[in-house]
Parts: C-alpha cells; sequence; structure tokens
C-alpha cells in the first residue's frame, strides 16, 4: 500500500517553472510527471511520509510557518522499485528544516495515531528534499533528461500544507490556524 503524506505546495511561479520541466520531458517522449492523470498531481515537496497519517488537523499548527523560502538547485537521480526517479534536489534552509521538523513531531504526538516509522528517506536526519520531475525511468532515460532539462536554481516559495491519502485518493490542503481538538 503506498504511504500517505504531508506534502509542501508551491507558490505558483515556482509551480509553473516546475511544471514547465516536466512539459519539457513529456514533449522529448520522456517519462514526466506531467502524464499523471490524477487532479492532485502538482509539483511538491514531501516533508513526511507514513503508512497511516492523522487526520490533517494533526499538522494545521505547522502551517503557521509559511510560507518557507524554497531554492531548488541540481537534479537528483534517485533508485526505486520500479525505475528512477528523476526530481530537483531542494536546498534545505532553516525555515523548511523547521517545517519538517514540526510537522514530523506533530504527526508523531497526534492523538490516537497508530505509531509507525516515517519512511526512511523522510525521516530527521535521513530526509532528502526534492521536487520529482519523473518516475520508471532507466538509466539511458536519465541521460537524455540530464542533456535536456536547465540546470540554474529554481526560487520560490513554499505556501501550503496538502494532507494525501493515496489509497481514498483524499487530498487535504491544511491552512494554518489552532489545532484542533
Amino acid at each position: 500500500m503506498p504511504a500517505s503524506s504531508v506534502d509542501l505546495g508551491l507558490d505558483d511561479a515556482l509551480d509553473d517553472r516546475v511544471r514547465a520541466q516536466w512539459r519539457l520531458l513529456a514533449d522529448a517522449g520522456l517519462p514526466s510527471l506531467a502524464e499523471h492523470p490524477l487532479h492532485t498531481n502538482a509539483p511538491h515537496v514531501t516533508l513526511a511520509q507514513r503508512r497511516h497519517l492523522p487526520p490533517p488537523d494533526a499538522v494545521r499548527r505547522a502551517a503557521a510557518r509559511l510560507p518557507v523560502p524554497l531554492t531548488l538547485t541540481g537534479l537528483l537521480v534517485l533508485p526505486t522499485r520500479r525505475g528512477l526517479v528523476l526530481a530537483r534536489a531542494v536546498t534545505p534552509g532553516e525555515a523548511l528544516l523547521g517545517l519538517h521538523a514540526e510537522v514530523g513531531a506533530l504527526l508523531d504526538a497526534a492523538a490516537g495515531h497508530p505509531p509507525w516509522p516515517p519512511a526512511a528517506h523522510t525521516a530527521p536526519g535521513a530526509w532528502t528534499p526534492h521536487v520529482t520531475l519523473a518516475a520508471g525511468l532507466d538509466a539511458d532515460q536519465v541521460a537524455a533528461a540530464l542533456d535536456l532539462l536547465p540546470l540554474g536554481a529554481l526560487t520560490g516559495h513554499g505556501v501550503v500544507l496538502r494532507h494525501w491519502v493515496p489509497r481514498t485518493r483524499e487530498l487535504s490542503v491544511v491552512r494554518s490556524g489552532p489545532a484542533a481538538g
């Protein structure tokens, strides 16, 4: 079963620049998240993944930290069981690290939340912040994408928390405000 996640959504300008890179890959005949059909598909930074998440209100307090500055830098190639993932690395500034830590702590402290360790790539100390461009690539496709994509830094802000449960395809946008309960 896919893991549920708390994601950081991008501001409109940064979102548009990432989507332009998705389209660049797709137009070249390469795998790209531009091909993902769900309305929930949007560029984001995954802050936490768990097999089960408490309700979205569990992380509402962390949304008060928004917006957080983001800088997307070089390209990352991450291995998975389904092929290679190509992503833009995100420089983990102080504000982003603070948001990541608070989201993790709020999830861990949520009343009635079954304990489940975070996914390795989102755990404190091992987090690899990134924005995915494409998944399921082979080595030749990665090489073609590396030749195609511009490498300059992209800057903007993370502006919204998204609570995603893939099993039910439920996406909740979490805005700042007092936590429920």
